[in-house]
């Protein structure tokens, strides 16, 4: 029986958007390739941006684009 040996490749760690939160909680601690992240928003906002990244086999995520949680657009009726 031989010995394989391989390299842990690992991405930076994410950052949960304000009024947001990632998934699982892995993703913010340099999580290892393959691992899927979601982004969520608090009630009352919306998510702006990709709903998930996934850590590539190269150490790169599979996008850099920001994510922001929006405010909610609020109406106001006059009687």
């Amino acid at each position: 029986m031989s010995i394989v040996c391989k390299t842990v490749v690992q991405c930076t760690s994410l950052t949960a958007p304000e009024y947001g939160d990632v998934i699982p909680s892995q993703c913010l601690h340099n999580p290892l390739s393959d691992t899927l992240c979601h982004f969520h928003c608090q009630a009352g906002y919306r998510l702006i941006g990709s709903v998930k990244r996934i850590c590539t086999s190269s150490g790169k995520w599979s996008s850099n684009a920001v994510v922001v949680c929006k405010g909610a657009e609020q109406h106001f009726f006059h009687f």
